[in-house]
């Protein structure tokens, strides 16, 4: 069994006091960070699965994200007073909600991004020794006029969304000289309310991953794929025992479990019911895998309270020890 990574993620509070001093003792202990890199923001939507893009919209705001997410990790790993011999991991979150796998101007503007925030970092003197590319099926396009697409979350298309993660994958892989791994995570909910995306189960993974291994192989890429167990994202929040039960079906079928979401409840710390579910998750996870993530997600939209996220932090952490003891 290997020790559970807490990850620090770069969200709106990453630099407030008390919350600050947590995250860069786990950035200290760990080396790696949670890097939101999400496009839907620079799209509009139009009607029910109808999305406007503009490819030099997109690319515009995937510039200013990376500027500011160089900026972001630098001062964290300056206030962790980090060496430059220790390499870094970054997990990359991209897109989860609107189409991007079988839009070919976008695969070639998205992952430039990525490549870009990473040797920008290395510019810096940063080591990054891992690169992991977070990504989500969502939804395909089906047509488009213009600017305009019309959006698919037909299974028929899943080819389209293997296609496009290799052509992603692939051409970072190959402009990047540091380990590069995949994860796959299922998603139930999105922007256009009750539509259900291409892969909204978990169990849905599986063949998924199954296929990606072995387009990535065929193009002579040796890439670690695995999937991110998100409870929360299936159920629009309301994880349920059957969920949970899945993604363990899921480890013991060997589908290897790369990373571990924990979102609190409610704008609340999760119950300790539902911690106790999350930690056998991580238990399983971690003696499965090499290198296994543990990721706060506090959500934004309310007020967000301090001390609250401080008790988050500091429950995640206390919830995991025990596997971590265990491992070592």
């Amino acid at each position: 069994m290997v020790r559970p990574l807490l990850v620090v993620p770069l969200f709106p509070y990453t630099g407030w006091l008390g919350i600050k001093e947590v995250l860069t003792r786990w950035l200290k202990e760990n080396l790696t960070i949670f890097v939101p890199l999400t496009i839907y923001k620079a799209c509009i939507k139009r009607g029910r699965l109808k999305v406007i893009y503009r490819l030099d919209e997109v690319a515009k705001h995937l510039r200013d994200r990376v500027s500011m997410r160089v900026e972001e990790i630098r001062k964290l790993c300056l206030g962790a007073g980090l060496c430059r011999s220790e390499g870094l991991r970054l997990i990359f979150h991209t897109e989860y909600q609107c189409m991007i796998w079988n839009w070919n101007e976008l695969l070639e503007v998205y992952p430039r991004a990525i490549i870009n925030c990473v040797k920008t970092l290395q510019k810096y003197g940063i080591k990054v020794e891992l690169v992991e590319l977070e990504y989500h099926p969502g939804f395909i396009a089906t047509s488009r006029e213009g600017d305009t697409f019309t959006l698919s979350n037909s299974q028929v298309h899943s080819k389209d969304v293997i296609n496009g993660m290799v052509m992603f994958t692939e051409r970072i892989a190959k402009e990047l000289n540091t380990e590069i791994r995949v994860t796959i995570e299922n998603r139930g909910s999105s922007i256009f309310g009750n539509v259900p995306q291409i892969v909204h189960d978990v169990l849905m993974l599986k063949p998924l991953i199954e296929q990606l291994n072995y387009k990535l192989r065929e193009r002579g890429l040796k890439i670690d794929v695995g999937f991110t167990a998100d409870p929360w994202q299936e159920n629009k929040y309301k994880p349920t025992d059957k969920t949970f039960g899945d993604i363990i079906k899921l480890i013991e079928q060997n589908v290897p479990l790369h990373d571990v979401h924990v979102h609190w409840n409610n704008h609340r710390v999760p119950p300790p019911e539902i911690m106790d579910k999350f930690v056998k998750i991580i238990e399983k996870g971690a003696q499965q895998s090499a290198k296994f993530f543990v990721t706060p997600e506090v959500l934004t939209k309310q007020e967000i309270k301090k001390k609250e996220i401080i008790q988050f932090s500091e429950v995640l952490e206390n919830s995991i020890s025990q596997p971590s003891a265990k491992a070592i």
